[in-house]
């Protein structure tokens, strides 16, 4: 779809909209993306099967799921579906996610994520710049 971040882009405007979960959305958000996809990109979006917060409310499935037997599904699920959207920005979150797959799934084994230590390298990498 191009560059995108131009001004008076109708799809830049609403970009961390259209990664807010559905369920989560305001009635303003709604009526700002509504007057957005009109836009000949968010007619294409539409036809490739984006909907709001897909790629999140899948993966966050993952993270949700009982035990380690249906995280593994619902990642292949992710997987699935990722296959059939042909959005770069998709394409590239799924070929990446194999990389920390194992780590992923760790999570049903052990109960725990690395979040903590990342947010501490984070405010590392922010105080020495």
């Amino acid at each position: 779809m191009g560059h995108r971040g131009r001004k008076g882009d109708p799809l830049y405007d609403i970009r961390r909209l259209l990664l807010v979960d559905e369920e989560r959305l305001s009635d303003t958000g709604r009526r700002r993306i509504d007057a957005a996809l009109p836009h000949p990109d968010g007619d294409r979006l539409r036809r490739r099967g984006l909907r709001l917060g897909s790629q999140r409310t899948l993966l966050r499935q993952v993270y949700a799921a009982g035990n380690l037997e249906t995280a593994r599904k619902r990642l292949e699920a992710f997987h699935g579906w990722a296959e059939t959207v042909d959005v770069p920005e998709v394409d590239r979150l799924s070929r990446t996610l194999p990389t920390g797959e194992k780590e992923t799934l760790n999570y049903h084994r052990t109960g725990t994520t690395n979040g903590p230590t990342e947010a501490v390298n984070l405010i590392i990498e922010k105080t020495r710049a």
